[in-house]
């Protein structure tokens, strides 16, 4: 996928991941990770897509901000 991150960069950030399970189970950390790149990398142009769409963008813009 676009966003996702390689098998080289992973491996170099698994090892900084905390390892003991604590209460609830944990999400898979590479597919969180995944997300996070992905909103921040797409940030300005899910913004620019929000505000072309909408009918208020000032409205729109003091939502996310």
């Amino acid at each position: 996928m676009r966003y996702e991150l390689a098998d080289h960069e992973w491996a170099a950030i698994k090892a900084m991941l905390p390892n003991k399970p604590r209460g609830v189970p944990r999400a898979n950390d590479r597919r969180v990770l995944n997300g996070i790149f992905w909103v921040l990398r797409s940030y300005p142009a899910t913004v620019l897509q929000c505000a072309a769409n909408c009918s208020a963008p000032r409205s729109d813009s003091a939502r996310i901000v």
